[in-house]
């Protein structure tokens, strides 16, 4: 059984780039679109595959205006990619135009430029910085795929989700353990670099039923990166 997700037109206006974009944009998610959010929350509590991502992320301007935020507020984000596009200058007839492509099938998601940055103990970790575009697309569908997830994860995990972090989980052991016997710290060498993309897709269709946003998904698992001018498959 699936449920459907669909909205109304945006208007076409240059974002503006607010002091703190984090908080101007927050709690500003439409009040039909908030409930649209809600009933895929509720959908996936019961179990129940949701269709038609892709339409609620077309016509709600604050759902992209959220993103923006979410993403501008971080110092990478305004880093330029590969094809040289940042969220700098960001408007509404770019988002409509990257929709129309999404809708069409005809958007490319080009690939990042990899660069690597210092971790401690000396040694070096990958990064990736996709084209602002890229950047501003995957957030939506991020925040999309969370109202589908978050309602079913266990509510012990603290890691990759909004509003947990290390001192979440710090704070949760500070207020239900009563000792600790040992601690355990182990850290995935190469995670994103060696993660099953086939299982990830899979996992993603056992809560949709939505062939476009796998796709969107999928191609954007698939775009590879650029290291030293040679493109490199993912």
């Amino acid at each position: 059984m699936g449920m459907n997700a669909t909205g109304e037109q945006g208007e076409g206006r240059q974002f503006p780039l607010p002091s703190r974009p984090e908080k101007a944009a927050s709690g500003r998610l439409e009040a039909k679109l908030s409930r649209r959010l809600a009933a895929i929350e509720a959908a996936s509590r019961k179990g129940k595959k949701v269709q038609d991502l892709l339409k609620i992320m077309r016509p709600h301007e604050s759902l992209w205006r959220q993103a923006y935020a979410n993403m501008y507020a971080h110092k990478g984000a305004r880093t330029p990619g590969r094809n040289k596009k940042t969220l700098e200058g960001f408007s509404d007839a770019r988002v409509k135009n990257s929709m129309h492509l999404l809708e069409e099938d005809q958007y490319q998601f080009s690939p990042s430029k990899r660069v690597t940055i210092p971790k401690a103990y000396g040694t070096l970790r990958p990064l990736g910085i996709p084209s602002g575009d890229d950047t501003l697309i995957q957030e939506v569908v991020s925040m999309r795929l969370e109202s589908l997830d978050e309602p079913v994860v266990v509510n012990d995990s603290h890691g990759c989700r909004p509003r947990r972090s290390c001192p979440t989980a710090l704070q949760e052991g500070r207020n239900t353990w009563d000792g600790v016997q040992g601690m355990l710290d182990m850290d995935s060498e190469g995670c994103f670099e060696n993660i099953d993309q086939t299982m990830m897709i899979k996992l993603r269709e056992q809560k949709r039923d939505d062939w476009r946003c796998i796709k969107i998904i999928r191609h954007r698992l698939k775009a590879g990166y650029m290291e030293d001018w040679r493109y490199q498959q993912t």
